[in-house]
């Protein structure tokens, strides 16, 4: 359950936000067709609300951290959390009906383990949506190592409609790692080519389009910000990882290298790192730091972080998009009409670390966890007969329908 420590940017107080507009609508009698815009603002965080007894420093205040964020969640249209076990307590499923009251009416979640199975906890994965969830599917990942080895970690897939367009989201939380062993290298890339096998797989199930947006989130548990290097010789005699080619042309690479390997299938050009592009380095997402005047390095968080893991200054949480190369669908228009796709695409300058700092409680922070978020812009296109000034009249009541509201299709 845990994260990969061992041992030793532009970011938000969410104490001061405020309530933001969600869309906007824009009707432009110059074009043929009605654009309509609309911002979506996809969150990723593992929120370390562990199954009830389990803590690093005794209380954790599961229940009060949880209440915090719900008051946050305004800021958010989809929100993919790690750390959100189900497993003997009612906090998830109480979570998920408070987050239903303040507009989340879709969700999925990992499922709990088997009743005789040797598993005892779930993924501790959960997926909130303003808009339509049309599907789900959750896959296990083979078993972990330490204490993983009692939970079913896995990769949590949603096909989520927003207006005429489509998101493809994964989250996920990897094995952790307890020591310097390479064991846990190895388990953690077994895990990531099951990952990336079953994106494969429910992107055709689900007809994916050319057009479509795809993300794929989560703790990974790999640390970009880590120098360690693994020989080639790891991957070439591990018989589970022959399939990672692209490591084998070089005689050492980071685990970073590895995870990008695993996500695109030897293929790095079809991953972007959305925080990586963005700030042009790993920002820190786990045991954050500063320094005080007599130059010590001292912690940011002390209450819900491991001993062990203080000042450990990793970089965790991801936010990737994928761009799959699969058939494409050919698109057959109707004759006499003009039309502008509807599109997703990511803004890209609003991948960010959300530290979700806390005051005047007696804890800093929500999570030892930051989050991290990105913001997608949504442009909806409709068709119109051709406007001939000539020959066609049309009232401005008439265009005032067309432009209707962005979020309008989207909500159940």
């Amino acid at each position: 359950m845990g994260n990969t420590c061992t041992q030793p940017i532009a970011i938000r107080d969410f104490s001061l936000e405020e309530t933001r507009s969600t869309s906007e609508s824009v009707f432009d009698e110059k074009t043929y067709y009605v654009p309509q815009h609309g911002k979506i603002n996809i969150l990723s965080y593992n929120i370390f609300i562990r199954p009830p007894f389990v803590s690093n420093n005794g209380e954790d205040y599961k229940d009060e951290r949880l209440k915090e964020f719900l008051k946050l969640s305004y800021s958010y249209d989809i929100i993919c959390l790690q750390e959100m076990f189900g497993s003997y307590s009612n906090r998830r499923s109480d979570f998920i009906e408070q987050a239903r009251k303040l507009g989340f009416n879709y969700h999925a979640k990992s499922p709990r383990p088997q009743v005789f199975s040797s598993l005892f906890i779930d993924a501790g994965l959960l997926i909130l949506s303003r808009f339509p969830i049309e599907t789900f599917e959750f896959c296990p990942f083979n078993t972990g190592l330490g204490a993983d080895y009692y939970v079913q970690k896995g990769v949590l897939y949603v096909k989520i409609r927003i207006g005429n367009s489509t998101l493809h989201l994964y989250t996920t939380h990897t094995q952790a790692t307890y020591d310097e062993a390479p064991k846990y290298f190895i388990k953690r890339s077994e895990q990531l080519m099951t990952f990336q096998k079953f994106v494969k797989k429910t992107l055709q199930q689900n007809n994916h389009d050319e057009d479509d947006l795809v993300l794929l989130t989560g703790d990974f548990n790999v640390d970009g910000r880590s120098y360690r290097k693994f020989d080639s010789k790891e991957i070439t005699s591990v018989p589970t990882l022959q399939e990672l080619t692209s490591l084998q042309t070089t005689d050492k690479f980071t685990e970073y290298e590895a995870l990008i390997s695993c996500l695109s299938e030897n293929r790095p050009e079809q991953i972007e790192d959305l925080l990586y592009k963005k700030h042009k380095e790993h920002p820190i997402t786990y045991g954050d730091f500063y320094v005080n005047d007599r130059k010590e390095i001292k912690p940011i968080e002390t209450v819900l972080t491991h001993p062990a893991c203080l000042c450990a200054n990793e970089s965790l949480d991801y936010i990737f998009k994928y761009t799959p190369d699969l058939p494409n669908k050919s698109l057959s228009l109707p004759k006499n009409k003009q039309y502008a796709k509807s599109g997703l695409s990511v803004i890209e300058e609003s991948a960010t670390v959300e530290k979700f700092l806390i005051h005047g409680h007696d804890f800093e922070q929500l999570s030892d966890h930051y989050g991290v978020k990105v913001t997608l812009q949504y442009t909806k296109g409709l068709s119109l007969e051709r406007y001939d000034s000539e020959t066609t009249t049309g009232s401005s009541s008439d265009q005032s329908a067309l432009s209707g509201n962005l979020f309008e299709e989207a909500q159940p």
